[in-house]
């Protein structure tokens, strides 16, 4: 099985931007989106899920309660 591929950050915004003009274009699920530009950039969708998730702040600890 070949090493994991790493992206730099610009990789992780660009592939995240893609994904939100895509669903801004259309009717399209998020699912369909994640998959297209997937396919496109050659990630992993599990990856671009991830990426995703951290933009819009989806489960991400707030400081407040982290700390306590």
């Amino acid at each position: 099985m070949p090493a994991p591929r790493k992206y730099d950050a610009e990789s992780q915004a660009r592939a995240v931007r893609l994904y939100q003009e895509r669903l801004e274009q259309g009717n399209i699920a998020q699912t369909r989106a994640r998959q297209e530009i997937g396919e496109l950039l050659g990630i992993n969708l599990g990856t671009l899920r991830n990426w995703i998730r951290r933009e819009q702040g989806e489960g991400l600890t707030p400081a407040a309660s982290a700390s306590q």
